[in-house]
This record gives structure tokens, sequence and C-alpha cells, in this order.
């Protein structure tokens, strides 16, 4: 569906002038663009749909935001079809929902702060994470690299603090680091080591 939409669209810029239609390259170029961006919206809608139905809205904002930020600086696995990559975000965020619902009262601050290091150690290590189809120049590397610990730093802060006062939403914080984790760990077993590369789109 997405596919079909982009080719619409690109083909109304074409009719338009406002992409050249004799250039492959550049149509290619503005299609992967239009692909990306409905597929995003989409999974944004997605999850506000999940947390409409599940009552839990502010739960999700909350983790599209915090996985959205950080994600982008730190990439991660990517699924070989929009669809894949629909249902794989919406798998993620209600596997990091259903941890919340039954364990944010029992979660422990010491295993809060030992898992999220851990965490930290894995973005160090293997962050960003680069999509064949958006290669990362050397020298942005070194920043993507710096910005995705600092981020993921403030979000364990945020989260091992909020854990300590009681608050349910600590929990939810970091359950959404370890699903940003999992699929840098995902990507990079899928790549056959530590190589700074994955798949395709989300």
């Amino acid at each position: 569906m997405i596919e079909f939409v982009s080719g619409r669209l690109i083909s109304f810029l074409v009719n338009k002038n406002a992409v050249s239609k004799n250039s492959e390259d550049e149509i290619a170029y503005y299609k992967y663009g239009v692909e990306i961006t409905l597929s995003s919206i989409l999974n944004i809608v997605l999850i506000i749909l999940i947390g409409l139905i599940l009552g839990c809205i502010a739960e999700s904002i909350i983790f599209l935001s915090c996985f959205i930020t950080l994600r982008q600086f730190t990439g991660g696995y990517h699924a070989d079809s929009y669809f894949k990559c629909n249902m794989t975000f919406c798998a993620v965020f209600l596997i990091v929902i259903s941890l919340y619902t039954y364990t944010w009262q029992s979660i422990g601050v010491a295993t809060s702060v030992l898992t999220g290091f851990l965490c930290l150690i894995i973005i160090c290590i293997s962050c960003p994470i680069e999509n064949i189809n958006k290669p990362i120049k050397d020298e942005r590397k070194n920043k993507l690299k710096y910005i995705s610990l600092l981020l993921s730093g403030f979000l364990f802060l945020i989260s091992i603090l909020l854990i300590t006062a009681k608050h349910k939403f600590g929990a939810l914080t970091l359950y959404t680091l370890y699903s940003v984790t999992a699929l840098i760990i995902v990507a990079k077993l899928k790549k056959g080591g530590y190589t700074n590369e994955s798949d395709r789109k989300i």
C-alpha cells in the first residue's frame, strides 16, 4: 500500500514537473523518501490507536517520544518490507506496554541500574547502526555515537530517578530503552557481527 501511494504521489509530482521525469535516480530518491515518511507516519498512528484501544494514550506518547528520538541516532534492526516494519513496531510497543503494566510496581532499583548500564555499554560499542539505504559518513559516526550515548544516558538517569520514586513511568522509560537496545542486537546478529550496517526500512 505504501509503495502504491508513494508511486502515485511521485507520478503526480513528475506530471507537475516538480520531479524530473528524465532522471531515474531522482525519481527513486524522492520515492524512497516518500515511502519512509508514509511508513513513519503510519507507525505513529498505529501506536496512538493501540494506546487509545488499551487506554494508555499517555504511555504510547511517552514510548514514541523516547523511542523515535533515540532510534534516529542509534539506528537498529530494519525490516525487509514496510508491512513487517509496521508490524514489528507494533509488536515492540505491545511487549513494552505488557512488561510495564505487569511489572512496574515490582521492578527493583538495583536490577534497573545493572540492566540499564548494560544497555549503555551495548549502545556505546555498537552505534550508530548504518542503514544500507542511508549510509553514514565517517565524520558523522562519532557525533552520532556521542549523541546516542548522551540521549540513552539521559533516559537511563530519568528512568532510575522515577523508579526510585516509585513512579510507574520510570519502568516505561527503561523498557523503551531496552527495546531500542534489543533492536540494535538483532541488527548485529542479522549481519553476523558488529559491522555497523543493517538491512532496510525501520
